[in-house]
């Protein structure tokens, strides 16, 4: 049986209806006066119109206006908050870089660009590189019991919260410790669930200099 627009436009205007509260199919066929084969017809148009993303279903089968059930409105709102995350991230490289690149008073302006940078990776930068670019970045490591561990920007500000660090898997923290200030080079695609994810490339300073383990020896060296 062809599928009556005019049932569509009666399902609709209903659904959006200001005074519509979320129901099953069967309490709208009621709502609407159908009876007998004309509910089942309703449940066919209220799956067809959900497919078409006009309407949605949301827990225990209720139906609501496109948009509006719990789970669209969860992964907007999760949407927003890693769109957030990534955006005070790069906030806070940026800031860091115009702190790197920003030129002493006394300085001649023609080399703005050169000694402060120059100057800047003999403090923080690791062995080798002297200019800092886009997908590395110095920050404090906190690891978890489990092995893995985060990086927090320098430069970040508190109010970021937890979602501006940069997660490091358990196999790239190489032997940083948690405080340990380290050099990230950031991954070129997003790691799990979406979070940024770096690989530790060196530790620019250590929390800590002592450290509890196991004593043992190995071709005649001493290891702990």
């Amino acid at each position: 049986m062809p599928e009556s627009q005019q049932l569509r436009d009666a399902v609709l205007q209903h659904v959006n209806g200001p005074n519509y509260q979320p129901v099953k199919p069967a309490v709208i066929a009621k709502k609407l006066g159908l009876v007998g084969d004309a509910v089942h017809e309703l449940k066919m148009t209220v799956k067809r119109l959900v497919k078409e993303k006009r309407l949605a279903y949301g827990p225990s089968h209720l139906v609501y206006a496109a948009g509006e059930s719990p789970s669209q409105k969860q992964a907007a709102a999760k949407t927003a908050t890693k769109a957030t995350a990534k955006a005070a991230f790069k906030s806070a490289l940026n800031s860091a870089t115009e702190k790197q690149s920003r030129p002493a008073a006394s300085q001649e302006p023609n080399i703005k660009t050169e000694q402060p940078k120059k100057e800047r990776s003999k403090k923080t930068g690791p062995p080798g590189i002297t200019k800092r670019s886009s997908n590395h970045f110095t920050g404090t490591f906190r690891r978890a019991a489990a092995g893995f561990g985060f990086v927090r920007p320098e430069g970040t500000s508190a109010a970021a919260g937890r979602d501006a660090d940069v997660f490091i898997p358990m196999d790239k923290t190489g032997d940083a410790a948690s405080g340990d200030i380290v050099s990230v080079r950031l991954e070129s695609k997003p790691g799990r669930m979406g979070k940024l994810e770096g690989r530790i490339i060196d530790v620019v300073s250590r929390a800590t200099s002592r450290f509890v383990g196991v004593y043992f020896e190995q071709a005649s060296m001493g290891l702990v």
